[in-house]
């Protein structure tokens, strides 16, 4: 999907000639981390650090990190659309200050340039965050996955793997 728009979405999937269809969601990733599922699978991994008590809660915590990621996304949407790298999983999500430095040193402009640039989908992303299941279709799974590892199961346990992890996911979704 990246970062196509909804009605670009939801023609290819209603068109009969499409020899393709765009994912509704931004990520494969996304399709894993169902909060039933993502509850389960942290339940028992995590064991009695784990502080989430329900699939309600669960679904709150990911819609949560997938507001925090919001900056990180929009500045990607950004790169994305001046064809320059994107940031990658595991950046600290507590400065947005960082990210703007960052996407206007990659951008080669001024930090003021970057922030109105970014500023803007920020704004369109944030319309999106609603409820889980539209913010999944603005964050990248890929991110969302990698905080919820790093926040849930720290320190991680020995044997503990994201392809693990994501193999249980699958066969619990």
């Amino acid at each position: 999907r990246d970062f196509r728009d909804d009605a670009e979405v939801e023609n290819a999937f209603n068109d009969p000639a499409a020899h393709f269809f765009i994912l509704r969601r931004y990520c494969i990733e996304n399709y894993l981390l169902e909060p039933q599922a993502v509850f389960e699978q942290l339940r028992l991994w995590a064991g009695d650090d784990f502080q989430i008590t329900s699939t309600t809660e669960m679904e709150q915590a990911l819609l949560t990190l997938c507001r925090r990621l919001g900056t990180m996304m929009a500045a990607n949407w950004v790169l994305h659309e001046a064809g320059s790298e994107h940031f990658s999983e595991g950046h600290d999500l507590s400065s947005r200050e960082s990210f703007l430095e960052e996407t206007a040193k990659r951008l080669a402009v001024s930090v003021e340039e970057a922030t109105t640039l970014v500023a803007a989908k920020e704004k369109l992303i944030e319309a999106s965050l609603t409820n889980l299941n539209a913010a999944y279709a603005r964050t990248n799974g890929k991110h969302l996955f990698h905080h919820v590892l790093a926040g849930n199961c720290t320190p991680i346990k020995p044997g503990l793997r994201k392809h693990h992890v994501r193999g249980l996911l699958t066969n619990s979704v």
